[in-house]
């Protein structure tokens, strides 16, 4: 995967993410949003956004997204690059989080 590919398409998605609201975010819960785009290297990629309760116990409270951005190989469909980020009732999602891959 081109680490820089995959990190233009995640900014892109974290522009269009941040117009969301936390019902909209909320509603998600359960059923991740998967779609798939054309990188610039004229790959395609795939862009999953994945939305869960901050404290599973408490499922009124934050949420956390997960974006994450696969080439669809064997190595990035299990490590995928990936964003996350903390919303609250009265905030927009950040996404200020380091871009994290876990087992590079």
């Amino acid at each position: 995967m081109d680490k820089q590919v995959a990190s233009a398409l995640i900014d892109i998605a974290v522009r269009e993410l941040r117009l969301r609201s936390y019902a909209d975010f909320a509603a998600m819960i359960g059923d991740p949003q998967c779609k798939e785009v054309r990188g610039s290297d004229g790959k395609r990629y795939q862009i999953e956004i994945e939305t869960f309760w901050d404290v599973p116990r408490k499922q009124d409270g934050n949420l956390r997204v997960i974006l994450s951005v696969d080439d669809g190989t064997f190595t990035s469909a299990f490590h995928p690059m990936t964003r996350t980020a903390p919303l609250s009732a009265s905030k927009r999602p950040s996404f200020t989080a380091q871009l994290s891959e876990p087992f590079a």
